[in-house]
C-alpha cells in the first residue's frame, strides 16, 4: 500500500510544487506534464543536492574552471539559463589607460568537460547588473544591461 502511494503522479507533482527547491525539469516542459517516474526521480535529485549544500562540508565531485585569466579580471554576476545548459557572466576591468569596460559572455554548458563561449560583448563602461531570457526554442534571446560611466 505504501509503494503504491509512494508512486503516484498526484503525490510527486505536488512534492515538486511544495518543495521549493529548484528542480531541472527539461526547458519547456511543464512539471505537471511529466511522468510520475520522471517527477520522482528529479524531485528526488532536488532534495539529494539540497540536503548536500546544507552540509557543514559539501561534497563536491569535481569543479571545472571557465576563466584562467591572471590579469585580475573575476566575474561579478552569473545567471544560469535554460535548465542550466547556458551561464551568463559580466565582468567589469580596467585596461592600460585606466578606462572602466565591461564584458558579458554566454557560456554553453551542454558538455561540462568542455564548455565554451557562444558569444561575447565588451563595451565601455562599468558593468552594474544584467538578465537575459532565451525563447522557449532557445532561438532567440533577450538581453537587458546596465552600465554605468564611472566606478561609483
Amino acid at each position: 500500500m505504501l509503494h503504491a502511494f509512494g508512486s503516484t503522479e498526484y503525490l510527486w507533482h505536488q512534492l515538486i510544487s511544495d518543495i521549493h527547491l529548484p528542480v531541472d525539469v527539461p526547458h519547456g516542459v511543464l512539471p505537471n506534464a511529466l511522468l510520475s517516474d520522471e517527477t520522482q526521480q528529479i524531485a528526488i535529485k532536488a532534495i539529494r543536492l539540497d540536503a548536500n549544500w546544507r552540509r557543514p562540508s559539501p561534497r563536491i565531485k569535481r569543479t571545472q574552471a571557465l576563466l584562467n585569466d591572471m590579469s585580475g579580471m573575476y566575474v561579478d554576476e552569473m545567471q544560469f539559463l535554460s535548465g542550466g545548459n547556458w551561464l551568463l557572466t559580466g565582468q567589469r576591468y580596467r585596461n592600460r589607460e585606466g578606462r572602466w569596460y565591461s564584458r558579458l559572455s554566454l557560456w554553453c554548458l551542454e558538455e561540462l568537460d568542455n564548455p565554451y563561449v557562444v558569444t561575447g560583448l565588451e563595451m565601455a563602461g562599468v558593468y552594474r547588473s544584467s538578465t537575459l531570457s532565451l525563447t522557449e526554442d532557445d532561438a532567440y534571446a533577450t538581453l537587458v544591461l546596465g552600465v554605468c560611466d564611472h566606478e561609483e
